[in-house]
């Protein structure tokens, strides 16, 4: 009898490139690379899970104007969580 081959299945790549555009006192914008094999991506904001989005964006507008954001996103596949994109950093300007 033969035994069934067993599949690994890997997860996605670190998501690359993350930056945020649009900074308002309010809002912001964070853009990353597409990475093969996401179904989603998980945002996070000091180690916290904040959103989940399909597509590789997402968008605020909860700041608090003066205050420090760091935020950094993982990719999620049939395989699992990425590790962690890049972190960035910003403050959200004062009104």
């Amino acid at each position: 009898m033969k035994s069934k081959a067993v599949e690994f299945v890997t997860p996605p790549k670190a998501p690359e490139n993350l930056q945020y555009q649009d900074l308002k006192n309010k809002s912001v914008k964070l853009t990353w690379d597409t990475v093969s094999g996401a179904q989603k991506y998980r945002v996070y904001r000091f180690s916290v899970k904040i959103a989940e989005v399909s597509n590789p964006s997402w968008g605020t507008t909860y700041l608090t104007p003066g205050t420090a954001y760091n935020f950094f996103v993982t990719a999620v596949g049939e395989g699992g969580e990425s590790k962690q994109s890049n972190w960035i950093y910003f403050t959200a300007p004062k009104e």
